[in-house]
């Protein structure tokens, strides 16, 4: 049945010039990670403790009171269309790596639509991370280091931060999820 399913979407996508299968001809990279927070707190520029303000120290004490150690952050996929006709993205799945490690993972079901000939759209990934289970044992400096890695993600600095991803494309009258790509700064 799984041949029968491939042989499909593999005729589909050969002869259906249809905008949501061009989308396996697009280019995608990950463009910038965008909006980090923590327990109402601005990550974004923040480096060390020192650069937390007396407000943002309160809020941090009380969120480690809590055991609350999620941080949700954007990553801007962008999504680049050199072919002759729109490109569609249904939705994707998608997993977050640090030095390789899967840290969390996801899906989004919205819908994008990328322009042809040089056409792009960012395909914004809302992801939430429980730092507590990525640091184990560690202490609120290696909290924001791995802030830090997100935050500065694009600014010239080295990042350990990698994304899979893996659009999603109607078959029929079912979604036929693609392989995974791992994104970084290079279209892939």
């Amino acid at each position: 049945m799984k041949k029968i399913v491939a042989l499909f979407a593999f005729i589909t996508i050969f002869f259906c010039g249809c905008e949501t299968l061009n989308m396996i001809n697009c280019k995608y990279k990950v463009q910038n990670v965008a909006n980090v927070s923590w327990a109402g707190i601005n990550l974004t520029g923040i480096t060390s403790v020192n650069d937390l303000s007396v407000s943002d120290l309160a809020k941090a004490a009380l969120a480690v009171t809590n055991q609350d150690f999620n941080v949700s952050f954007d990553v801007n996929v962008l999504g680049m269309n050199e072919t002759e006709n729109r490109a569609k993205i249904n939705g994707f799945d998608y997993v977050l790596l640090l030095n390789e490690a899967a840290i969390t993972s996801g899906e989004n079901s919205n819908s994008v639509t990328i322009d042809p000939n040089g056409g792009s759209a960012t395909l914004p990934i809302n992801m939430k991370l429980d730092v507590a289970n990525v640091l184990s044992g560690g202490t609120l400096n290696d909290m924001i280091d791995l802030v830090k890695n997100v935050t500065h993600y694009g600014e010239g600095n080295d990042s350990d931060i990698a994304v899979k991803f893996s659009p999603w494309i109607p078959v029929g009258n079912t979604i036929q999820k693609m392989p995974y790509i791992t994104l970084n700064h290079t279209l892939q």
